[in-house]
C-alpha cells in the first residue's frame, strides 16, 4: 500500500460504502411499492372522490367537508360531517373503497366576506 493512487482508492472506496451505509441504497419501497408508485395511488383514490363531488345533486354531497392525500402517512383523509360507521360505508359503497382511505370528523365550509 505504497501508492498513493491506491490509498485515493481505497479512500474513494470507504467514503461510498459509508455513504450507502448513512443514505441507504433501497428504492424507497413503502408497503411493498415504490413511493411514486403510492403517491399515483393515492392521487387515483383522491381524484374518484373529486370527480365524484364535483357533479350536483349526487348523494352525500351534502355530508362531504374535504378530501386530501397525506403523502406523510401514505393515506387519503376524507372528511365528513357525519362520521358515522353507516355515512362511511355509504361513502365506500358510492364513492370508493380503499383500504388507504381514512375518515375523520369534517366541518362545514364557512365563506367569510369582507365589507369592501
Amino acid at each position: 500500500m505504497g501508492n498513493l493512487n491506491e490509498k485515493k482508492v481505497i479512500v474513494g472506496l470507504l467514503i461510498t460504502v459509508m455513504c450507502f451505509i448513512l443514505v441507504g441504497c433501497r428504492n424507497n419501497e413503502i408497503n411493498g411499492g415504490t413511493l411514486k408508485n403510492k403517491k399515483t395511488e393515492l392521487d387515483k383514490i383522491n381524484n374518484k372522490i373529486i370527480e365524484y363531488f364535483s357533479t350536483d345533486n349526487v348523494p352525500l354531497k351534502d355530508n362531504i367537508g374535504f378530501n386530501y392525500v397525506d403523502m406523510t402517512n401514505n393515506i387519503v383523509i376524507v372528511g365528513l360531517k357525519d362520521n358515522g360507521k353507516e355515512q362511511q360505508e355509504k361513502f365506500k359503497e358510492l364513492v370508493v373503497d380503499s383500504k388507504y382511505i381514512k375518515f375523520v370528523q369534517g366541518e362545514n365550509f364557512v365563506e367569510y366576506k369582507t365589507d369592501n
